[in-house]
């Protein structure tokens, strides 16, 4: 999980500061803001941090080869307990958190036990969905934390209302996850288990 932890900070930092810099740029102050800077400092974290984070990536890829998926697996099953407290919960934004979580978790199982298959019998496949597959894992991660906290707040939520609307502004957060982020794992999905015939489409000498 360290390699997934890794590589997934450093793409959605390089995400953040490019989308921070577009922001600044909409306000003509992007290099006195030091915006420029930035982004160009979290874009070397590809060469010193993503290049090795993609690597351990494939040796976790060899690693769930020859455990049969079982730690991955495990904290999937960790991530339901949270869906399942997610269930309980009322309201409508709760339910559509639920829906999209549940579709990334199912869209992170295929996936294993797709990569665990693929790495036996065709290890360039496997190699080509490494890094979407670190994507994937990510964003269920993300989804699993941003759950859990929820559902720990949602009672709380229902009690008085000395923090009622503080409260309701923070379960908008997972909302827009579920909405704008989780939504992504199926289809990284697709691409983990259908995308290694492009990657590998081309010869050698076609470059």
């Amino acid at each position: 999980m360290d390699s997934d932890r890794e590589g997934w900070f450093t793409e959605t930092g390089i995400d953040v500061r490019r989308l921070g810099s577009r922001c600044t740029a909409a306000w003509a102050s992007f290099e006195e803001t030091g915006a420029a800077q930035h982004l160009r400092a979290r874009g070397s974290t590809t060469i010193y941090e993503a290049r090795p984070a993609s690597r351990r990536t494939i040796s976790s890829a060899a690693r769930s080869r020859a455990e049969g998926g079982a730690t991955a697996k495990e904290v999937i099953g960790v991530m339901r307990a949270v869906e399942a407290e997610l269930g309980k919960a009322p309201g409508e934004d709760m339910a559509a958190t639920r829906e999209a979580f549940s579709a990334a978790l199912t869209a992170a199982e295929e996936c294993v036990s797709w990569m665990v298959i693929a790495y036996g019998n065709d290890i360039k496949a496997a190699h080509a969905g490494a890094v979407p597959f670190l994507k994937l894992m990510g964003i269920a991660c993300g989804g699993w934390q941003d759950g859990a906290s929820r559902a720990r707040r949602a009672p709380a939520a229902l009690r008085g209302k000395g923090r009622q609307v503080l409260l309701r502004g923070e379960n908008q957060d997972p909302r827009f996850y579920a909405d704008h982020v989780l939504t992504q794992a199926p289809g990284l999905r697709n691409t983990i288990v259908h995308g290694a015939a492009g990657v590998m489409a081309l010869s050698e000498d076609q470059f």
